[in-house]
């Protein structure tokens, strides 16, 4: 009994460890098949192992994405800042985002951190707390989950019109 209790303990605590709890949405920048990776604005995305699906959910293949296609990406950030990716939908969408934990805010210079991307906070950017309440950019603090939906505007740099805590 002791053996199973453990086992079950064990594989709890690594089934917790692969969750993917990131995401990026964004336009595809650039694709290289040979190494299995994808560039969406500055970020590179690992996709060797991941499962990529089309506009109408089939699966394909990372050759059939190109530059331009947009894309939403779910997997983990590295510390390199890197993603290594699980799912990669193409995708219709209207506006950019990116999800993870915040690394940095500066509230003088309304930005954020988040796995090396910078992230520009409007002044006039709608900052949403836990319940959909608005906060300040100064609530915000280093290690909390965030969303953020805008405009990519750069490599590694975001445009944020709202901020939500996940």
């Amino acid at each position: 009994m002791k053996g199973l209790v453990c086992f079950t303990v064990i594989f709890l605590l690594l089934s917790t460890l692969c969750v993917a709890d990131d995401e990026i949405k964004g336009k595809i920048t650039a694709v290289d098949p040979e190494t299995g990776t994808i560039e969406v604005s500055g970020v590179k995305i690992i996709a060797k192992k991941a499962t990529i699906k089309n506009l109408i959910g089939m699966r394909c293949e990372i050759s059939k994405l190109k530059a331009g296609d947009r894309v939403e990406v779910d997997g983990t950030f590295l510390e390199s800042g890197e993603m290594l990716a699980t799912e990669i939908e193409r995708e219709v969408f209207e506006r950019d985002q990116i999800e993870g934990k915040l690394e940095k805010v500066d509230s003088d210079t309304r930005t954020l951190l988040i796995s090396g991307v910078t992230v520009n906070v409007s002044e006039d950017a709608r900052i949403e707390g836990k319940d959909d309440k608005v906060i300040s950019l100064k609530d915000l603090a280093v290690g909390y989950p965030v969303e953020c939906k805008g405009t990519w505007t750069g490599s590694k740099e975001f445009s944020a019109s709202k901020v939500e805590l996940d």
